[in-house]
């Protein structure tokens, strides 16, 4: 999904003088004023439409649609948000408004909305993912530990099967991984150091923690091909995580956005739009939501 490019101050803004485009004033209202001239509000909202206004009015649809969608207050979520902000605040002191200001966001209130956001799409990419206590559970325990493994990818299952047939046959295994394999760690003999969990998709890390020292893997598919896995090296992970109870909220947050898949998200949401019968009444932003 797209990030957001937009902030709520340039939304409110063109809500606010958006009557502007539609009724006509004889004495159109002055803003502002300088010894070379005033600008109208209508000049104003036009200004802000023709910058901003396909991504802001494009931000506002499908910030309604996924409120409905999903019943969500806005004003309970920001009222939560406030207080997560007043946490940081807290614990970073004068370093919080600089580090918004990194992140280009000019005021509080932008960091919040674009948090709003970003928390709407959140939930909705990761509504129908279940992440249960023992999920949580046992990805803790695995961050305990740092894998040495090497790896051979192939393209084909039966090249697979055919490594490790070779392989038990008394062959290396870092010799048959520079001879198959077909991405950059294949001439250093497959070899990806040390990691922990987190750091590799999902059916990889499942196959390589199932996986004794010394042992060789069954073909493990993945987005990337066939995976033939082996493990040199089990060690304890000397960086300290913190308790389960201080951290499992984190990890579980995790372990939902690593199962996220974002072309039947982005399926999803196109069909709630297609669903939500959008009227757009601007001519030049009629075409805002069709299907490319």
């Amino acid at each position: 999904m797209r990030k957001i490019a937009t902030t709520m101050g340039l939304a409110l803004i063109l809500i606010l003088f958006a009557a502007c485009s539609d009724q006509e004033k004889p004495d159109p209202e002055i803003i502002a004023t300088t010894e070379y001239g005033e600008i109208t509000k209508e000049q104003f909202y036009n200004e802000l439409k023709e910058r901003f206004g396909e991504d802001v009015l494009k931000e506002m649809i499908t910030r309604q649609i996924l409120e409905n969608k999903m019943d969500v207050n806005s004003k309970d979520e920001f009222a939560e948000l406030d207080k997560e902000i007043e946490d940081m605040r807290d614990q970073l002191g004068n370093q919080f408004d600089e580090l918004i200001k990194q992140q280009g966001f000019k005021t509080t209130e932008d960091y919040r909305y674009v948090l709003y956001l970003s928390k709407l799409e959140y939930n909705f990419a990761t509504s129908d993912i279940e992440v249960t206590e023992d999920d949580v559970r046992e990805y803790y325990e695995r961050l305990q530990e740092e894998i040495h493994a090497r790896h051979i990818l192939v393209k084909e299952k039966e090249t697979a099967e055919e490594i490790i047939e070779r392989y038990n046959n008394g062959e290396e295994f870092a010799a048959l991984a520079e001879e198959y394999g077909t991405d950059g760690t294949a001439k250093n003999g497959g070899t990806l150091g040390y990691f922990t969990a987190g750091k590799m998709v999902k059916p990889f890390e499942d196959a390589v923690y199932a996986l004794e020292v010394g042992e060789i893997s069954e073909p493990v598919q993945t987005d990337f091909g066939w995976h033939v896995i082996f493990v040199e090296d089990r060690r304890e992970n000397e960086t300290d995580i913190g308790e389960f109870d201080e951290v499992k909220d984190y990890l579980r947050d995790q372990l939902l956005s690593r199962q996220i898949n974002y072309e039947s998200v982005n399926n999803q949401m196109q069909s709630i739009i297609d669903e939500a019968n959008i009227e757009i009444k601007i001519d030049e932003y009629k075409d805002l939501f069709k299907k490319e």
